[in-house]
């Protein structure tokens, strides 16, 4: 597993965490949306950056990991991309 795919991940991770507490109520997943509490969705959000490196761990094979973590990758970016674009929209990140 390389190192810097695994440190994209969890860099893009912890950006939309920090975008998402800029404004709570902006969030746009309704699974994340039914936990309520801002406490709780970073818990989960933490727990789910956890269980997908404990995954990707599993996958013995270079090329899949790789591949997961790209996918990790890139649903990590939408939602960055989605907060900052809703923050961006409400004047609130500058």
């Amino acid at each position: 597993m390389t190192r810097s795919l695994v440190a994209l991940f969890v860099l893009l991770e912890c950006a939309d965490h920090a975008t998402y507490l800029l404004a709570p109520h902006l969030e746009s997943n309704p699974a994340m949306l039914a936990l309520g509490n801002p406490l709780v969705v970073g818990i989960a959000k933490a727990g789910g950056v956890v269980l997908a490196l404990l995954i990707v761990t599993r996958i013995t094979t270079p090329g899949l990991q790789s591949l997961a973590l790209g996918i990790g990758i890139a649903v990590a970016a939408f939602g960055l991309g989605a907060n900052v674009a809703s923050l961006s929209m409400l004047g609130l990140l500058g």
